[in-house]
């Protein structure tokens, strides 16, 4: 089955990743040098052909039998077949709505009419306003369920939670009670995922008087046990959806337009997708 498949592609590589950058080496795995690698790219402007020099200056140097990768593409590809890869999908520069969708050919916002690129006069190249980083939610879902351990975690609200008409989880709260009530189907299935969304702005360069901003909206399952919860606060491990949104000030009244399409992939996997998210889960029974 193509699940299977995917299952099988994914602990295939989890385990590649995991090996030692060379012989002996007890620092870095594979996978920890390519993050922080790509990490030092970014963080340095580093272009792709600087960052290929150094791969291929670290090859020579350390030890015969190492796995330092020898191109920029081979790193990414790395994060790719792992499932940490991102889509861009344009957005309106007055963020009025994303080019997605039944939008994903259309050459001006269809709301305000805004071009959807500026002109670069060097050769009339088309750059895009603003790009939305997408992380898709569905290929999230379904590696919760990849883990024994995470899919026992994602069971607990239903399994071992001590019911002690206490609030000290959300399953606790009348809202969730509520939810239940209304979607009786949905609560019988314990493997069933209830997501929260969060969304918060920051300045990424660190400059206030600049107006641009990074809104980061972020997906966190409510099925965890409190103390995994307080570990979400401090780990990236469980945070299973974030997306990077470039606004000005005047488009932050308008972020709703962008967390529509968290929502709508919600829903695609509700109905489409949900067979094969439970599929993963039956390997661990």
């Amino acid at each position: 089955m193509q699940q299977d498949e995917e299952v099988h592609n994914f602990d295939k590589q989890l385990d590649d990743s995991k090996r030692e950058v060379y012989p002996g080496c007890t620092n870095y795995t594979l996978l920890k040098f390519v993050i922080e690698m790509l990490n030092v790219k970014v963080m340095t402007n580093l272009s792709n052909k600087g960052l290929d020099m150094i791969l291929n200056l670290l090859i020579k140097l350390l030890l015969k039998g190492n796995l330092v990768l020898r191109s920029t593409y081979e790193a990414k590809k790395i994060l790719h077949d792992l499932g940490m890869s991102y889509e861009h999908i344009h957005t309106c520069k007055n963020d009025c709505a994303l080019f997605w969708k039944e939008n994903a050919n259309l050459d001006e916002c269809p709301v305000c009419k805004e071009s959807r690129y500026k002109v670069n006069d060097v050769g009339g190249t088309k750059i895009t306003h603003k790009v939305l980083c997408d992380f898709p939610l569905t290929p999230r879902l379904r590696r919760l369920y990849m883990s024994r351990r995470m899919a026992e975690d994602i069971r607990w609200y239903i399994e071992k939670r001590v019911d002690e008409e206490i609030s000290r989880h959300p399953a606790d709260s009348e809202e969730w009670k509520e939810f239940d009530v209304q979607h009786l189907e949905f609560a019988l299935e314990p493997r069933n995922v209830k997501l929260g969304l969060a969304t918060d702005g920051c300045n990424p360069f660190g400059n206030m008087k600049n107006s641009y901003s990074m809104w980061h909206v972020i997906l966190i399952p409510y099925n965890l046990s409190p103390w995994l919860e307080e570990m979400l606060r401090l780990e990236e491990e469980h945070l299973v959806d974030p997306d990077a949104i470039p606004l000005t000030p005047e488009g932050i009244c308008q972020l709703g337009d962008d967390v529509q399409r968290q929502i709508a992939e919600i829903k695609e996997a509700a109905n489409s997708e949900i067979t094969k998210i439970k599929e993963a889960n039956k390997r661990h029974e």
